[in-house]
C-alpha cells in the first residue's frame, strides 16, 4: 500500500514596492496551485534570491490547486504525491515549492486612515505589460468594516522583478505609472523561518512560474516509515495594499506572505 505523503501547503508571496513595506491585512481566499515539491538536503544560501534546493528529491509533481485560507492551522490534506523510496538515512533540512503564479484572492488591508484596500472581481492586468507585469487596482473603502463586507474574489498575478505598471483603475486602461518591483523576504525583515528563505519569481513576463525556498522547522533523518508534512499556516497579513493617490482614493491591491510553519513526522 502506498504511504502518502500528507501536507498543508502554503507558500509566501512578496512583492517590495518602491523599496519600502506596504500595509497587510487578511486574506479570507488565497487560492494557489502547486506543480512540484522537493525535499533538499541541504541550502547554499548564496544571496536572497537563491532557490538552489541541494540534493533535491521530488515528492510532488503535477497540479494541485487548493485554498490555504480555508484549512484550518494543523490540518492535514492529501497531496498528489507519496513517499515512497525515500533513501533511509538521509537528513532533509528545508523543502521547495514550483507554483503559478496565478492566483485568487479575496481580503483587505488598510494603508491610510481613510482607505481600507479591498479586492474587486473587475480588476484586471494592463494590456501592454501583461498580467505578470502589472500591480492591479483595488478599492478603497472609508473603514474595515465596509472593506471586509465589500471584499470580492479577485484573480491576480505575482509579477516578475523589474519594470511594471501600476494600473490606476480595475480596469488598468488609463495612463499609468510605472516603477521597479523586486521580490526579497530578506529584504522585508520578516522572519525568514517562517515565511520562507528565497523567493525565485522570474525577471521577464515569459516566466509563469514561481520557486520558493522553505527551512524545516527541525531537520528530518528518513526512517522505514514514509513520513507525513505538517505544514501550519496563517493568512492574517497575506494582503498588501498602497494608497498611491490619496487625493483620489486610489490604491493598489497585491499578494503578501502567508506565515508557514513546516514539520516532518513519521
Amino acid at each position: 500500500m502506498n504511504n502518502l505523503l500528507y501536507t498543508v501547503l502554503v507558500f509566501s508571496l512578496s512583492i517590495l514596492l518602491n523599496n519600502s513595506l506596504a500595509d497587510t491585512g487578511p486574506a479570507s481566499k488565497y487560492v494557489i496551485t502547486i506543480t512540484k515539491m522537493e525535499l533538499c538536503t541541504g541550502y547554499p544560501d548564496s544571496g536572497e534570491y537563491d532557490v538552489t534546493c541541494n540534493g533535491s528529491v521530488t515528492v510532488g509533481e503535477g497540479s494541485l490547486t487548493l485554498d490555504i485560507a480555508s484549512v484550518d492551522p494543523g490540518t492535514e490534506i492529501a497531496t498528489f504525491s507519496n513517499t515512497n523510496g525515500l533513501p533511509i538515512g538521509t537528513t532533509y533540512t528545508h523543502a521547495k515549492l514550483t507554483l503559478t503564479k496565478d492566483l485568487i484572492i479575496k481580503g483587505y488591508a488598510q494603508d491610510d486612515t481613510d482607505c481600507w484596500c479591498r479586492t474587486e472581481s473587475d480588476s484586471t492586468f494592463n494590456s501592454e505589460y501583461g498580467r505578470f507585469g502589472s500591480l492591479q487596482a483595488g478599492i478603497c473603502e472609508a473603514d474595515e468594516a465596509t472593506a471586509l463586507a465589500n471584499a470580492e474574489d479577485q484573480t491576480m498575478y505575482s509579477t516578475y522583478s523589474g519594470t511594471v505598471v501600476y494600473c490606476k483603475t480595475p480596469a488598468c486602461t488609463s495612463s499609468s505609472n510605472t516603477g521597479n518591483i523586486s521580490h526579497s523576504i530578506e529584504q522585508d525583515g520578516l522572519d525568514q523561518s517562517l515565511y520562507g528563505l528565497a523567493l525565485d519569481n522570474g525577471s521577464s513576463s515569459s516566466a509563469t512560474s514561481m520557486f520558493i525556498i522553505y527551512k524545516l522547522s527541525s531537520p528530518y533523518k528518513v526512517g522505514i516509515t514514509a513520513p507525513k508534512i505538517n505544514i501550519s499556516f496563517g493568512t492574517r497579513s497575506a494582503v498588501s495594499s498602497n494608497e498611491w493617490d490619496e487625493n483620489n482614493d486610489k490604491c493598489l491591491i497585491y499578494p503578501y506572505y502567508p506565515r508557514a510553519d513546516i514539520n516532518i513526522t513519521d
